[in-house]
């Protein structure tokens, strides 16, 4: 019988910080949780919205997909 597993989602988004280095920040920080990265994949959809209506009207941004999995 195989163990149930659990799986997390995570969305990555551009910000201020050097992209690989938020990339690097979040695999550690999901290993360190006992997360193991399945898969990840660039996604072209929307994004969060902000306050900013010039901001808003770019709504529709490229972010990256992680997606994790650990024993439940």
């Amino acid at each position: 019988m195989e163990p149930s597993l659990q799986y997390k989602v995570t969305q990555v988004i551009s910000d201020e910080r050097p992209w690989l280095d938020h990339v690097q920040q979040l695999l550690s920080e999901q290993a360190r949780e006992g997360w193991e990265l399945v898969t990840a994949f660039q996604y072209q959809g929307a994004a969060p919205q902000r306050d900013d209506p010039i901001v808003q009207s770019l709504s529709h941004v490229a972010s990256n997909i992680f997606i994790f999995k650990q024993p439940a």
